[in-house]
This record gives structure tokens, sequence and C-alpha cells, in this order.
């Protein structure tokens, strides 16, 4: 196939910190006849689903409402590896799949029909039906890979293995490859995509969405029972359905792709390298520039977010200022980019990170550098940032799915300059752009104090205030602040930054850095980084935190000492008794690849119970001692920040008679 541009290439863009001597790569170089490459090389032209075919980013999607087929396979867990999980060489049992125009699919192993037979039944229903979406969970490194190993060499084309990567990790999986149709792991997407979630496991995140929950695993060893594991197998379809469906993301990664111009493949696992890259080169292209792609293969570590350190305790009346768009606004804002800036290096003498900003100029000074970028004459990136920055706010409201696809975008050009496997990669941009965002969020604080406001915490774009008066005194003073900060940002390179007050907050409880919780007006939580919302702890030390947080943003201090007392006085004596149970005591985690549940045993050392074999509201034989002291040091988080004192000092102050004191 022979690709050649929409418009006339006139010159190109280069990367001031690529290495000398490296071989380019050109944009519009001949594809190396891979299937990804093929893909990727057509959507930067424009060619691309429900998009026009010419080159150019952000163009609007075309809604295609077409079939999503929701599959799902069940194998023998006679073999099962530690921690109850398959192995891809386990035999199929049943493969499932459950379409959202009505049509299902069915098939189970018996004699005569086996696992390869089950395989070629599942992918010839897939070619019939034809839909455009093929999802699963967890089907790229299991399902797929599980039907690569059974099925017959006729079909092991179809399976195309291909990088994962997700959960941090470097991984491989199976695609099912089949013409017309897009494979889609959500588990993969999901995570990828930086859902917050405190479980992405299948049940977990059926319940976090509210959607229809998975049912419990029937016996799949020995002599299975048919209509449980069909039952079983055809839900775990219709729940990777629902939540597919309730997300929207039968438009949402295709939006994606058409504004980002990537194949639908790379936005369905969410590679924003990629992303970054075929964006912006479409972009350049559509403006007459072939981009030359060198290297730059020397990491450079640099200094991220700013994140204060708390006023710690218990707050009122909380205001929540955020810089919209922060990275990306700095990037458009001080005309940072990878093609032009001045380099000194020299060793200097100034604090690393320090930032000077003036009419026309950012200096940044690095370690054993100084960059400046001048403002005078935007880069192709800084008027590509600022576009996607404008244009974004403007269609926020009346196209949500294109605004999101553009903060994809910017995000995604922002990322890559500071990753080094980038094509994109410029350590001395990305060192400069979390520099000039700490100076914009020092900057910010230094306005709210002047006003006389209290800078409560402040993380990477965002502050949280208050002050002494009520809450709409702390609003008008902390407008002005803003007012004033914008004035003076209006007179340097920074014009573009924006801070705007996002959310307030009647109560809130500081911790630490990165913990906090926070009770909006209509009673609701936000909380970030404590137990509540973690899963390494117990359930009975995630009631204690419940308990803590909700007596502490009581009135009275006497109120909260009773409520926290009473809770108490409860555990203790339900831990005498030995009635607790597993739920109770135990917290979930891995133990050499086995997943489960621990807690601490009578004989001083951690139980533990493998998932597939914990009930977990039976009574477990726990030691005392340990129990309540994790009760305790839970309790302690909040009431001794708070100044409500430790749990010793809350049961003598306590108005209630206890058998403790």
């Amino acid at each position: 196939m022979s690709w050649k541009p929409d418009v006339e290439v006139q010159s190109d863009l280069r990367f001031a910190e690529a290495d000398s001597g490296v071989v380019a790569r050109r944009s519009i170089s001949p594809p190396d006849g891979t299937e990804f490459s093929q893909s990727r090389r057509a959507a930067v032209f424009g060619v691309n689903i429900g998009g026009g075919c010419e080159s150019g980013a952000c163009k609007r999607y075309s809604r295609l409402d077409l079939c999503t087929l929701s599959y799902d396979i069940e194998t023998s867990m006679e073999d099962a590896r530690k921690g109850g999980f398959a192995l891809i060489d386990a035999d199929i049992l049943s493969i499932a799949a459950k379409c959202s125009c009505g049509s299902e699919f069915y098939t189970f192993a018996s004699e005569g029909k086996r696992s390869p037979e089950l395989v070629s039944e599942f992918i010839l229903f897939v070619s019939d039906h034809s839909p455009l979406w093929l999802i699963g969970w967890n089907c790229y490194t299991f399902d797929n890979e599980c039907m690569r190993f059974h099925c017959e060499d006729s079909l092991k084309d179809i399976f195309m293995v291909s990088r994962i990567g997700a959960f941090g990790k470097p991984s491989y999986g199976s695609i099912v490859n089949i013409p017309g149709t897009y494979n889609v792991d959500l588990l993969v997407y999901m995570n990828k995509a930086l859902y917050k979630l405190p479980s992405f496991k299948l049940g977990d995140v059926a319940k976090s969405m509210n959607v229809t929950g998975k049912l419990k695993m029937p016996d799949l060893r020995g002599n299975v029972n048919q209509e449980q594991l069909r039952v079983y197998n055809m839900n775990d379809c219709v729940v990777t359905l629902d939540i597919w469906i309730k997300e929207d993301l039968e438009h949402v990664i295709p939006s994606i792709a058409v504004c980002t111009t990537s194949p639908v493949y790379d936005c369905s696992r969410y590679v924003t390298g990629t992303i970054a890259s075929l964006g912006y080169s479409s972009h350049a292209m559509s403006m007459g520039l072939g981009i030359y792609w060198g290297e730059c293969t020397i990491p450079q570590l640099y200094k991220g977010g700013y994140v204060m350190d708390p006023v710690r305790g218990v707050h009122k009346d909380i205001i929540v200022c955020d810089f919209s768009s922060m990275y990306p606004s700095i990037m458009a804002s001080c005309n940072i980019n990878p093609h032009e800036f001045q380099v000194e290096k020299t060793p200097h003498g100034i604090a690393v990170g320090s930032v000077e900003v003036s009419e026309r100029t950012t200096k940044v000074w690095l370690e054993n550098r100084i960059v400046t970028f001048d403002n005078s004459k935007p880069s192709i990136m800084c008027s590509f940032m600022r576009y996607l920055v404008t244009e974004r706010s403007a269609v926020k409201k009346t196209l949500p799915m294109l605004a999101l696809s553009m903060k994809v975008l910017a995000n995604s050009l922002y990322g890559s300059i500071g990753y080094d496997k980038s094509h994109l990669y410029s350590p001395s941009c990305a060192a400069a752009v979390t520099a000039v965002g700490r100076h914009c969020i020092s900057t910010a604080a230094s306005f709210f104090k002047s006003a006389g406001l209290v800078v409560l915490y402040g993380d990477t774009d965002s502050c949280m205030v208050t002050g002494a008066g009520s809450r709409e005194e702390t609003e008008r003073v902390v407008k002005v602040a803003l007012e004033k900060l914008h004035r003076h940002m209006a007179s340097n390179t920074l014009h573009m930054m924006r801070m705007e007050i996002e959310e307030y907050y009647k109560k809130g409880i500081m911790i630490d850095k990165k913990r906090y919780c926070m009770l909006r007006e209509d009673g609701t939580m936000k909380n970030v980084g404590i137990s509540l919302v973690r899963r390494d702890v117990s359930a009975l030390c995630k009631e204690a935190a419940s308990v803590s947080v909700q007596a502490v943003f009581l009135d009275s201090r006497q109120s909260t000492i009773d409520s926290i007392a009473r809770f108490v006085m409860a555990v203790s004596q339900m831990a005498v008794e030995k009635s607790l149970t597993l739920s109770d005591v135990s917290k979930y985690v891995k133990r050499d690849g086995q997943s489960g549940y621990e807690f601490p045993g009578v004989e001083g050392k951690p139980s533990f119970i493998p998932e597939d074999e914990a009930d977990l509201a039976s009574v477990v034989q726990y030691d005392t001692d340990k129990v309540l002291k994790a009760v305790s040091s839970e309790i302690e988080r909040f009431t001794v920040p708070c100044r409500i004192g430790r749990v010793s000092n809350i049961l003598r102050e306590s108005s209630i008679d206890s058998w403790l004191y």
C-alpha cells in the first residue's frame, strides 16, 4: 500500500535534545509492514473509524451505533495455581457471549467436544455476527491466551500477540483480530485510563458502578453443575456489558481515536505515547510540516508537583481552588516545546527548580543547566496546546465527548515529553513544566496568605483555603485574591493560567500529605488516602475510621468523645467474647502469588486463609490484643491531629459508664 500526505511537506520539525548521529525516522516514511504500523499510518492520514479522511487532529467522531458482544470463558480449576486462578492451559469448560442487540451464544464441553471445538464455535459465531466491538474483562491476558493455546492451528493467526502493559507492568497478551471487529479489554482500558476505583476485580467494579452484580463462582472442579456454570458464565458477560454501556465506551474510545488520529486499538489500550505522537504528527502534517523523529536516549530525573504540608486537624468552610489543565496550560502559555529553547550548560549556584518569568521569556534553573523559552514566537506545539486548552473549555458543555478526547490528547502530549521511551521525550521540557507548576501553586498560596486566608493544603494544581469569617465572607476574599493573582500572571508568560473555585466543603480533616477527608453540603464525603478507601485494612478498622470521622464532624467535643467511646466499648466486648468474624479482623492480601485474607492469629503470627476457602461470616481464632490495638491506632489517626486525644483519654473523658475504666 502506498501512502501519500494530503498536503505538501514544506519543512521539518526537529528536536532540540535529539542524540547526534542517530538515524532519524520521518513521520511519512514507508510503513514497516506490521498491521499496527499500517493502521497507525492510516490514522495519521485520517483513515479512521467515524472520521474524515484527511490529516489534522481534533476532528469530531460520527456516532456508529453497532453491536457490542461481551464474552467470557470458564476453565477447569483442577490444576489451578496458587491464589485460585486457572492457568491458560486449563481445559475450557464453557464460552458465553451476550450482545447489546439481544443475541446470545453459549457452548460447553462434553463428550466429543473439547477446548479446540469450543474455540472454533466461538470464533465462527463472532465472525458471522460481526459485532463492531468484542469486549471482555481481563480477556487479553487470560481468555484470549487460553483460547490461543487450545485453538486449532488454522486459527492461530486470529490471536495477535501484543504488548498490554496494564497496572504499571510490562506484559503481553492476545487480541482477537477478526476483520471489522475491535477487541477491547475493559480491565486494561479502565486501569490505564486511571479510573479511580477501590479495586479492579470485576465484582468490585460492578458494585462501585451500581450495575448488575457478579455471581459467586460455582465449584469448577470435578463434576460441574452445568446449569450453574451457564448462569455464572453468562452473568460475567452481562456485568461487563453493563459497565461498557454505562461508561458509553462504544463512543468514548472511537471519539478519542478520531480526535487524536490514532488507531482504535491504541486508544482501547490507552497507549498515550502513541496517541500523543500520532496526534501531533497529524496536526503538523496538516500544516505542511514533517516531523524529523530523533531520539533522546539519556534519561534524566526531574521533580514532580509541589505538595504542601497540611495544617493538621479539623477545619470548617473549606474552599478548594484549582488550576484548570495546569500542565498543558503551562506548555501553551510559556511556549515550552521540545523544538526550540535556549540551554546554558553551566553550574549556576541557584536552587534547582527556580523560575523567573517576564513579559516574553520563561527561565528555569535545572541541574547544571538553565533553559529559557521565548514566548514572542509561539512554536507549533505551543499553538497546538493553546488550541486544545481553549477549544476544550469552549466545547466542554456542548460537546463533552470531544472535550474529553481533547483532554486525553493534551495530557498525553505533556506526559510524553517526560517519558524516556516516548518519541516526544524532552527531559528539559518535562522538568521545566513541573518547575513552573510548583512556581504557580506557590505564587497562588502567597496571594491567598496576603489576603488573610489560611492555606490548609496544596497539591500540584490546587489549594485548600479557609478564613476566619463566614462562608460568604471567605468566598468573597478568595475571589478578590484570585483576581489579583490573574492580574499578576497576565503581565508575564503565565497569562493563560487560570485558577478557579472548584468546590466548597462544610468541614474537613487534614491528616497528612495525600490523606484527608472532606464533608460536602449534602452530607456525602470525599475521602483520600484513608482506610475507608483502601483494601489493605480490615472491615473493623474501616468501621473505626468511619465512626471516628463522623464523630469528629459532630458539633461538640463531648459528643465526639461519647460517640467514639461507645464504639470502642462495643468492639472491645465483642473481641473479648471472641465473636468477631473473618471479615471483621482480616485484610485482603496476596501472599506468594495467592490471594486471600490475613489476620493476627492466636499464636502471634499472621494467619492466612486462601480466597476460595474463605467464609467471611465465620468466627475465627484471633489475637485479641492485636485486633484492639489496630482499632485504637485507626481511631487515633483522626483523633490525635484533631486534638481529641488518644483512645485511653477518650474513654476516661466519656460520660458513658465503661467497664474498661
